[in-house]
């Protein structure tokens, strides 16, 4: 019987998306992540724009020249007039820390959090990815920071591809992964060493790595800012985005791209890992792990495990990355200046010492 149900909501799903209803109101680009191209369809309004922008920095104007193209559909009830369907989710469907859903088959694979406003979907067959939201403005600073996040998930999975809750930061190709669980300081330590000479940004929470390879890639060029970051670096008033409610946790929502393209990096190689720790110090320091055992069960389970179903490969994946690289504890002081300037000089001296395990 669930099965059925669920068959017959996609069917809905591929019945709207099909109609001249939806497809006659969207907006089409490619985009191309690793060696995938996506087509991604959304409906003309200043606010998918602005949702929009958060992939702005993968855009192409070059069709694959094979069938590798994934269609991807946003859909959101308000910004087109329409009453969408939902997924037929039942309250005991969701489990885990994160309270997520899912369900799987052979033609599709299905998601939603109980606490969001959107659902995603994948149809197996159609290789196409479906995005379902009521209305836009209850989508919080993260799901407007990271679109189609399950979506692309599902898709670089298989290729071993990850995504990772981290922040990146790079210099010469050289990356260091700023990892950590939520309201760590992740971003804020990212984003303060733009006040740097040196480093350049490749993330601020969320990235694309292959635990083999050791490889990073810029997936959303969103960044989340707070007032503190804005005293150090007013010229990023103008990235921030006029969308209503943008201020959520005292955090205001930005893109770097392509405002700042010169300071932001769209892959990059990993040779550390910190993780930045509040405790309010006098000076900033820098400390190695002795046991990258503790040091991985103090990441905490927002790190350890993300997506439903996959938990179990993405814990591994993680501990497989600490495994091969150097790790480090961040003792952050309220001087986020000082903060950067360590980073500057602690990430040139691992460029220079080519602890990167890529040749």
């Amino acid at each position: 019987m669930r099965n059925v149900k669920f068959k017959n909501f996609l069917f809905d799903v591929n019945r709207l998306i099909d109609s001249n209803q939806i497809r006659s109101l969207c907006i089409n680009k490619l985009y191309k992540l690793t060696n995938k191209q996506f087509s991604i369809n959304y409906f003309d309004s200043v606010e998918s724009e602005i949702m929009i922008k958060a992939i702005s920095h993968l855009e192409t104007t070059q069709h694959s020249t094979h069938d590798s193209t994934t269609e991807i559909f946003w859909i959101d009830g308000a910004l087109f007039n329409i009453d969408v369907p939902f997924p037929p989710f039942c309250s005991k469907d969701y489990t885990g820390y994160f309270f997520q859903a899912y369900f799987e088959d052979d033609y599709m694979i299905c998601s939603k959090r109980l606490d969001q406003y959107f659902a995603s979907i994948y149809d197996k067959k159609r290789k196409r990815g479906v995005m379902i939201s009521n209305s836009y403005s209850q989508l919080n600073i993260h799901e407007q920071a990271a679109p189609f996040m399950n979506i692309f998930h599902w898709i670089l999975n298989t290729d071993n591809w990850a995504i990772a809750h981290s922040a990146v930061i790079s210099y010469q190709r050289s990356g260091l992964m700023i990892i950590g669980n939520s309201g760590a300081g992740k971003s804020t330590t990212a984003f303060s060493t733009l006040s740097t000479k040196y480093i350049n940004l490749l993330c601020d929470d969320k990235c694309l790595i292959n635990p083999y390879h050791l490889n990073a890639i810029s997936i959303y060029n969103s960044i989340k800012i707070n007032q503190d970051m804005l005293n150090i670096l007013p010229e990023f008033k103008q990235i921030l985005t006029s969308v209503e409610n943008p201020l959520v946790g005292s955090k205001m929502l930005g893109f770097a791209f392509p405002f700042f393209k010169d300071r932001f990096c769209l892959e990059t190689n990993i040779c550390g890992i910190i993780m930045p720790i509040k405790n309010k110090c006098l000076k900033p320091k820098i400390v190695k792990a002795e046991s990258k055992a503790e040091f991985f069960k103090a990441l905490g389970v927002s790190t350890s495990f993300w997506f439903t179903n996959t938990s179990a490969k993405n814990y591994n994946s993680l501990a497989k990355i600490v495994r091969r690289l150097p790790c480090y504890y961040l003792y952050l002081s309220e001087n986020l200046i000082e903060n950067a300037e360590l980073i500057e000089i602690f990430l040139l001296k691992l460029s220079k010492e080519k602890t990167n395990p890529i040749s």
